[in-house]
């Protein structure tokens, strides 16, 4: 039955992910009880040929880059036309990897803030502040690692000692 649903979870999303990261996902699935795969599962994945056409049709307001989460881009190429179509036109040849990258996070996220969740449900809901502050610093490296600031290799050593 495990198998059989991590096959339904690939059959279903597998165009939404970078197909290096399927043997992540793969692996992070096995580990899940129902419950939580579940939760992963229900994730609002998005897919990026979709993404590829927003960005080819409202590329210029920066409507793909405020639907990716990326506020801060999307409100620059507001106010600056698409970067004078010049972010515009990278975006056109790059959303689809940003749309994969995206949905990797969601999926990670989704597996993390399920882990929180149960750890407060399990200790009688008391919130343990170093917790909270280490899924923060998770957070902030991981904008580092997708900001190109800081390698995979020193993102995953932060993430093992913070976890």
């Amino acid at each position: 039955m495990e198998e059989q649903r991590i096959q339904m979870f690939l059959m279903n999303n597998q165009k939404n992910f970078d197909a290096a990261q399927i043997p992540i996902i793969v692996d992070k699935l096995k580990e899940l009880d129902n419950d939580k795969f579940l939760f992963v599962s229900s994730a609002k994945y998005k897919e990026p040929s979709t993404m590829l056409l927003i960005s080819l049709l409202l590329g210029g307001l920066g409507v793909d880059r405020f639907m990716l989460g990326d506020i801060s881009m999307g409100v620059l190429k507001l106010l600056t036309g698409g970067g004078f179509g010049i972010l515009t036109i990278i975006d056109w040849f790059t959303i689809m990897d940003k749309t994969r990258t995206a949905n990797f996070n969601l999926f990670v996220e989704s597996i993390e803030g399920q882990n929180a969740i149960d750890y407060f449900v399990n200790n009688e809901n008391t919130i343990d502040n170093n917790a909270l502050n280490s899924i923060d610093e998770i957070k902030k490296y991981k904008e580092l690692l997708d900001n190109g600031i800081i390698t995979q290799e020193e993102y995953e050593k932060k993430k093992a000692e913070l976890l």
